[in-house]
């Protein structure tokens, strides 16, 4: 017995044909009204959020009473994080802003949360100091890359799954056994000093909470990976576009190997799980600890093309190869980039038409994404401890030439000072 594609798929094309001959006049417009009602919805949604709920920059300067305990501290802070809920896809912006030859610390929250914010912060550093900003990224031209600026930057996925934590700070450097132990944020450091104070370094982390649909996909992607190392049978995924999927391609297979004795394949054999997989499920396990959120992560440089520091991008991939495990370790996407990747033939072929205007249009729209702090669907997943490690306050040993702090923490005047009418 024979199956004869052809006839097949032309049968199949002609049926389709025949439904769409007498039936366009609902296909046609059903399609318009569909795409249309999307469109409406998406700009009711930014109007919306626009208008009722605008976004704050607070700016944070600390004493140095805030360098005893920065990871600790922070990773406080976002352990209270967890408790506030973010609504209507409401998001949370923390960037490290390099300017001016100055590290600063930028939080962008909405209106409605800025005060709870500041709350979870005052929590962690009574010292601190919260003030009011503007957003340094609106003082640039809006088209850049353009003649006269130019814009280099990554954004980053998890190499492996989201279960896989990051290389993380477990604890402060406060004892002279610890020195060795490097600091990120030192790299950050010392190449703002030495830049040219007309660029910009930003370290953007967007973030969110999880939505039921992230949390179901994260914890079947932990429960797989961990049952894996267990020798457990992996967990029921439930999803009706998955198993319509799933028994579509087992039919076709039928079909295409109906000679094949499928009971024949011969039965992986059930292994005990050795000592280091278990330890390793039982490490894995340990990021749920902590609370975790959706987020981004992105990093770019901005400069005059006059002045532009070839040392800069270096310098920022030297800070996120820091973050680099045994476990896992964040691997830029390339498509999301600003440089063209011309691995394939076919991509070769089209980087020598039109590379530059290929990589022109990928840095404008990186810097959109940039500026506009935009919150992908494809996101990753980082817990408190992850990220107090990307975003903390320096060490106590660390140089602060580069930073804006405040020296003596401020306190109210006395009630009974003298006033003179």
């Amino acid at each position: 017995m024979t199956l004869n594609f052809g006839n097949l798929l032309s049968k199949i094309i002609s049926v389709l044909f025949i439904i769409f001959r007498e039936f366009w006049w609902i296909i046609i417009p059903l399609t318009l009204f569909v795409y249309f009602l999307k469109i409406f919805k998406k700009y009711q949604s930014q109007v919306k959020k626009n208008d009722d709920d605008p976004l704050v920059f607070l700016e944070l300067k600390f004493s140095l009473d805030s360098f005893k305990q920065p990871v600790t501290s922070m990773k406080n802070f976002f352990e209270n994080l967890k408790n506030i809920k973010l609504k209507d896809n409401k998001k949370i912006i923390f960037e490290l802003f390099c300017f001016n030859n100055q590290l600063r610390y930028i939080v962008i929250a909405p209106k409605s949360l800025k005060d709870l914010v500041e709350v979870a912060f005052y929590s962690q550093y009574p010292d601190i100091k919260i003030i009011e900003s503007l957003d340094f990224l609106s003082t640039l031209p809006p088209n850049i890359p353009n003649n006269s600026f130019d814009i280099w930057g990554e954004e980053y996925k998890l190499k492996k799954e989201n279960i896989y934590q990051i290389n993380t700070i477990k604890s402060d450097i406060v004892s002279e056994k610890d020195s060795k132990i490097i600091d990120p944020v030192t790299i950050l450091l010392e190449s703002t000093a030495k830049a040219d104070f007309q660029g910009m370094v930003v370290i953007q982390i967007v973030l969110t909470q999880l939505t039921d649909s992230q949390q179901k996909e994260y914890k079947f992607e932990s429960e797989s990976v961990i049952n894996k190392l267990l020798g457990k049978p992996m967990p029921a995924n439930y999803s009706f576009s998955k198993d319509f999927l799933r028994a579509v391609s087992q039919m076709v297979h039928e079909m295409i190997f109906f000679n094949h004795d499928l009971s024949a394949d011969k039965k992986e054999e059930k292994k005990e799980p050795s000592s280091e997989d278990k330890t390793k499920a039982t490490d894995l396990k340990a990021k749920d600890n902590f609370g975790t959120f959706a987020c981004n992560f992105r990093v770019a440089y901005i400069s005059p093309k006059t002045i532009t520091e070839k040392f800069v991008p270096p310098s920022i991939g030297m800070f996120v190869k820091q973050f680099a495990s045994q476990n896992n370790s964040f691997d830029a996407i390339e498509s999301q980039g600003v440089e063209f990747k011309s691995a394939d033939l076919f991509s070769k072929w089209l980087a020598v038409l039109s590379k530059d205007s290929i990589e022109l249009a990928m840095k404008k729209d990186f810097f959109k994404r940039l500026a506009e702090r935009k919150l992908n669907k494809k996101i990753i997943v980082l817990n408190s401890e992850e990220l107090a490690s990307i975003y903390h306050f320096p060490f106590q040993k660390v140089s602060v030439k580069s930073l804006d702090y405040i020296k003596n923490k401020e306190n109210a005047p006395p009630s009974n000072l003298p006033i003179i009418e």
